[in-house]
């Protein structure tokens, strides 16, 4: 077997590492952006999720044009967008300004996201696409779950800003290098029409969704505007699936999710990627703001995810081929499961150690690691090459909405019931400013919040479990 020219992973993996941190990296550096710009706690809200929201919403875009009009040119463009906005930025002189440029990097991320594992897969052989796969999958994971270190790091040394000055040289070094290294990469593009109407309604269902959830806990469930924005997801959710069942060439291609058990397969994904953010945010606010660590403290208690990731994917590397999906990826979602009942056991008393969460975490990391890789490898390798930018593109935007919904539902959940100076305590990190029984309420809400995402992974491992026993590989059909 030839040798692999690892290249253009090497490349595409400074991509990865870029969008994916930075989507992190914001966990622990909220506390310092909030009390920088006295951000309320709706800006707060939307420094997280106004970057994930826009990156979930281009996904299946981008995902649709890359197949159109080519992968490398929109994955340029993607990298070109990122830095500019990465500049802007680190510049920002108010909440706002920010929020608006994080939405602008947020549509570079999603060309990036969207074409990285097409380049790759367009790249390299059949026999070498379970490696290459995983691996990229591997560093996606690593760096999201290492964001918070880094951020936390920076955010200590040098100042918040510094998170976005970090990443402009990389990404001039990707613009610079593309051309050259992504050269031989041959992909014919399709010419067929871009399906504006499905673009249009999916922006409406997921931003009507994502603005309800986030924006409820603040404004109340029962504010007119919170309704409206729950009608209107609804209503262009269902447009939209009618829409893709009858246009000729849809923006998402829903015959995909009739090969096989694809279905389950993205359902298992999506809830992985809930529980995985949602806890990263609650483990990583609650730090700052019940114990009043600095963000590198934070981060460091958080790498505990990573310890665990490591672990996950190494035991994953040397199975998969081996072992079915089904198994490997149950296991995965199993340890998961297990570290949410113990969160929500955890805090039914007492605030937990910190010892104690960074100690569930590394079970949260390697439930992570076990999963990704085989439940990944299945769903693009059961796809024809055709179409893998869709798929990908669909396996990348329910995994963002995952994060983008278990952030909202999580962050709702755990200051929904406080007023509006004890939230903005809470994003700032500043428990002194909590009376007692606000403290008690707001660590009191935190058994909930793990409550609920325990039974979202463990729907995600029913998924698992009734999943066909295929084999990781080429010709595995998930």
């Amino acid at each position: 077997m030839k040798p692999i020219n690892w290249t253009v992973f090497l490349y595409t993996s400074i991509g990865v590492l870029l969008v994916f941190s930075n989507m992190t990296t914001m966990d622990v550096a909220l506390p310092s952006i909030v009390r920088y710009f006295s951000a309320s706690p709706l800006q707060a809200n939307w420094i997280l999720l106004g970057y994930m929201l826009t990156n979930t919403v281009m996904l299946l875009a981008f995902g649709r044009l890359a197949d159109i009009f080519g992968r490398k040119p929109l994955y340029l463009v993607g990298v070109a967008i990122f830095t500019a906005a990465s500049l802007g930025c680190g510049f920002a002189g108010s909440a706002d300004v920010l929020i608006a440029f994080r939405i602008l990097q947020a549509v570079g991320a999603a060309a990036i996201v969207t074409n990285t594992t097409a380049l790759l897969v367009d790249a390299y052989p059949a026999e070498r696409m379970s490696l290459i796969l995983g691996l990229n999958v591997s560093v996606a994971a690593g760096s999201s779950i290492c964001g918070p270190l880094i951020g936390g790091a920076l955010v200590s040394g040098l100042g918040w800003r510094a998170l976005f000055f970090t990443g402009v040289p990389l990404g001039l070094f990707l613009l610079l290098a593309g051309p050259r290294v992504l050269r031989r990469i041959e992909a014919k593009p399709r010419r067929e029409p871009f399906d504006y109407v499905g673009a249009l309604l999916s922006f409406l269902a997921l931003g009507g969704l994502v603005l309800g959830l986030s924006d409820g806990g603040t404004l109340g469930w029962q504010h007119p505007f919170i309704i409206g924005c729950f009608v209107v997801a609804v209503v262009a959710g269902t447009l939209f699936v009618l829409v893709q069942m009858r246009v000729r060439y849809p923006l998402v291609d829903l015959s995909i999710l009739r090969k096989g058990d694809l279905a389950l397969a993205y359902y298992a994904n999506l809830m992985l990627a809930i529980v995985q953010m949602a806890t990263l945010i609650l483990v990583a606010l609650f730090l700052q703001a019940a114990f009043a660590m600095d963000a590198f403290q934070a981060g460091l208690h958080v790498t505990g995810l990573a310890v665990g990731l490591f672990i996950g994917t190494s035991v994953s590397a040397r199975v998969i081929g081996r072992l079915p999906v089904r198994p490997v990826a149950a296991t995965g979602m199993a340890c998961l499961a297990g570290a949410m009942i113990a969160m929500s056991l955890f805090f039914r008393g007492d605030a937990p150690a910190a010892t104690t969460m960074t100690g569930i975490l590394v079970l949260v990391g390697l439930g992570v690691g076990l999963f990704m890789t085989p439940n990944t490898t299945s769903i693009m390798t059961a796809v024809e090459p055709d179409r893998r930018g869709v798929a990908n593109g669909m396996r990348a935007m329910i995994q963002n909405m995952g994060y983008v919904v278990g952030t909202a539902v999580a962050l709702a959940i755990v200051t929904a019931p406080l007023d509006t100076e004890a939230q903005h305590a809470v994003y700032a990190g500043q428990s002194a400013l909590l009376s007692l029984s606000q403290r008690a309420l707001f660590e009191s809400r935190y058994q909930l919040a793990f409550g609920v995402l325990a039974v979202a992974a463990c729907t995600g491992l029913l998924a698992c479990v009734f999943r066909r026993s295929a084999r990781t590989g080429l010709a595995a059909a998930v």
